[in-house]
């Protein structure tokens, strides 16, 4: 079930939701962007439109509550939702501008198509191979902005690592494959170590999620999460 969100000034679609019949009498407060009440689920929809990181709702429809999210639940990258009543309703966001194929997820304060996958072994020739073949690329965190929605929507991810985009130089600098130069670092303190550590993960700290240089292939059996961008 879709429910298309009509813009006020010219009638064209400006939004779409789809209902999640899977994820109904489920819900989840922690870590959303906003809580809200809303006379009826279209109202609530609207406010999440105008909220550019909102991509998902969860609607009470007895309480009216409102509540709002970066991430979408129907993903195996999270957790099912903790809460539980027979009133909720999920709602996920659907980019209707055409800017990312249907199986992605659109981003709109960064303009962003994305999918999020796991891979069981950190292996960077896998991780981009896998984005390629879809017709996209592993991600790179290039701005502030990029890295706190990183780090915000992969919170209730179940791996520690992210995987993402950029490769140590013989001069030491960082590049993309494309052979853009990185200028923006979130390194962990003492980073990064060098000797053979030539690609990048995001790993969770006590400082929070910082970057780490990181074998493009381990040698043990750490796991962690990718995003393919498109």
């Amino acid at each position: 079930m879709f429910l298309e969100i009509l813009s006020l000034t010219d009638g064209t679609v400006a939004f779409k939701a789809k209902l999640k019949f899977e994820l109904n009498e489920l819900f989840e407060k922690s870590g959303a962007v906003e809580i809200t009440l809303a006379d009826n689920k279209i109202r609530c929809i609207r406010d999440c439109e105008a909220i550019g990181e909102c991509l998902s709702v969860f609607y009470n429809v007895d309480s009216k509550e409102c509540v709002m999210h970066n991430k979408q639940f129907d993903s195996l990258s999270f957790p099912v939702p903790s809460g539980s009543g027979a009133a909720w309703r999920y709602y996920v966001t659907k980019d209707v501008t055409g800017t990312c194929s249907p199986e992605y997820i659109y981003y709109r304060p960064l303009q962003f198509c994305y999918s999020v996958h796991e891979i069981a072994w950190i292996d960077f020739t896998q991780t981009n191979a896998f984005c390629a073949a879809r017709g996209g690329k592993l991600a790179a965190v290039t701005s502030q902005e990029m890295q706190d929605y990183f780090t915000d929507f992969l919170a209730d991810r179940p791996h520690i690592r992210i995987c993402i985009a950029g490769k140590e130089q013989p001069d030491g600098s960082w590049e993309l494959d494309d052979g853009t130069t990185l200028s923006y670092f979130n390194w962990y303190p003492g980073q990064p170590e060098g000797a053979y550590h030539p690609c990048i993960i995001i790993k969770a700290t006590s400082l929070g999620d910082m970057w780490m240089d990181h074998p493009c292939l381990s040698s043990s059996s750490h796991s962690c999460s990718f995003v393919c961008e498109y």
